[in-house]
């Protein structure tokens, strides 16, 4: 299975034509730092963090799911953090169906 990256924006625009603008909402439920390894040879940074979200619509249906991230041999410990806490989780429902990313959320 291919997965390709839809740009934030884009999903964002899609939501707000199908249920209108302020009728959705998302949310981060949870964060977990799987593993935050440091190799003193090269002095890099691998980071894993996943994340539950929770996208809401406005009559309350709400639909949870799980995004991870990864970021591999960065030079600090923050910018590790920084690039892998834009987590991305799946979408619901027969509108979405060609999105496979929600929009890029900041923890």
């Amino acid at each position: 299975m291919k997965l390709t990256y839809t740009e934030g924006w884009k999903v964002i625009n899609l939501a707000n034509e199908v249920f209108g603008f302020n009728g959705w909402s998302t949310a981060v439920v949870n964060v977990t730092c799987d593993f935050a390894d440091y190799d003193p040879n090269t002095q890099r940074y691998t980071i894993g963090i996943a994340a539950i979200v929770r996208v809401t619509l406005r009559d309350g249906v709400y639909h949870e799911d799980m995004g991870y991230g990864m970021m591999e041999n960065s030079k600090s410990k923050a910018a590790a953090f920084d690039k892998v806490c834009t987590v991305h989780s799946t979408l619901f429902g027969q509108p979405f169906r060609h999105l496979p990313y929600l929009p890029p959320v900041r923890v």
